[in-house]
């Protein structure tokens, strides 16, 4: 696994302190399962380049399915306030509740469990306070306004496997380039430190980790950045474009921590933006977020 393919697995597993660059050892070549995935995703990507060249107005975005709304950027804000109040409160109670000596030498692996549970604590907050806020402010509700539903859940599934396949080879190629540049400047490439800890873990810190990375981040993630902030920005731009750029910039920005994944996040947001927009729907976008962590966790934990 290279030293891009490591940041890619890093950068979205669940929160936690940002650690440092794997050894070289541990990233030398690509891991057999993301290579054949890329190989097929250059494929699909291909024949998906060569359709929109025959239909270009699909690109457009204008046929999509309208989301009537009024998100106010205080209920953005609102969200986000919950969200951080709550990763805080969970880590400070359970550092007072669990928190270990700080002689022991297990003590960083101890901290890293507990930021592993304050993560899923503020996850759960984070997609509770969203469908609160879609519930109230979506004119039609969770399921016809914002598009949390599962009605065409056959069609959505094709979709987004389809749209995470055609999206890989070009997250891996920007990993590729940002680490290339990084090494060349000498900036180290930076991991989540739960990463350096997880093989290690219990089968049920284990678990958590999965369902943090694969369940939790997925579900919160995308009900904030594509259904609240992209729809939000829709309604003031009018325009989707705009908006699907402009909540893909939002979500790169909110994995500062590993800055050479950031073009690469933002091209995978890009992708489910463009899902979003073409459904009205959360399924699609959602399917390429879970896929995408969870082969990226087994590329790491199994390199």
């Amino acid at each position: 696994m290279s030293n891009a393919l490591c940041a890619m697995a890093a950068a979205t597993a669940p929160t936690a302190p940002a650690g440092t660059q794997p050894s070289q050892a541990d990233c030398a070549g690509m891991h057999p399962l993301l290579l054949g995935l890329v190989a097929v995703g250059l494929c699909v990507l291909l024949v998906w380049i060569i359709r929109r060249a025959a239909h270009p107005g699909k690109v457009s975005l204008r046929q999509g399915p309208g989301r009537r709304n009024r998100v106010h950027p205080l209920h953005v804000l609102g969200i986000l306030a919950a969200m951080f109040l709550s990763a805080a409160a969970a880590q400070g109670a359970l550092l007072a509740a669990f928190g270990p000596d700080p002689s022991d030498p297990a003590a960083e692996a101890v901290k890293v469990r507990l930021a592993i549970a304050a993560g899923a604590v503020s996850a759960t907050v984070w997609l509770v306070a969203g469908l609160i806020v879609a519930a109230v402010t979506f004119r039609h509700g969770l399921a016809r306004g914002l598009g949390l539903s599962c009605r065409r859940w056959l069609y959505d599934t094709a979709r987004g496997t389809l749209a995470y396949l055609a999206i890989l080879p070009v997250c891996v190629g920007l990993n590729l380039a940002m680490v290339s540049l990084f090494d060349a400047v000498g900036i180290k490439v930076k991991v989540h430190v739960v990463l350096e800890h997880i093989q290690a873990f219990p089968v049920e810190w284990k678990a958590l980790s999965v369902l943090s990375t694969v369940v939790l981040a997925p579900l919160s993630e995308e009900v904030f950045f594509r259904g609240i902030f992209q729809s939000m920005l829709r309604r003031w731009t009018r325009g989707p474009w705009p908006a699907v750029l402009g909540a893909s910039a939002l979500f790169a920005a909110f994995h500062i921590g590993q800055p050479q994944a950031i073009p690469s996040l933002f091209a995978l947001a890009v992708a489910m933006g463009y899902n979003y927009e073409r459904t009205g729907r959360l399924f699609a976008p959602i399917l390429i977020h879970a896929v995408f962590n969870a082969v990226n966790l087994y590329v790491w934990t199994t390199s």
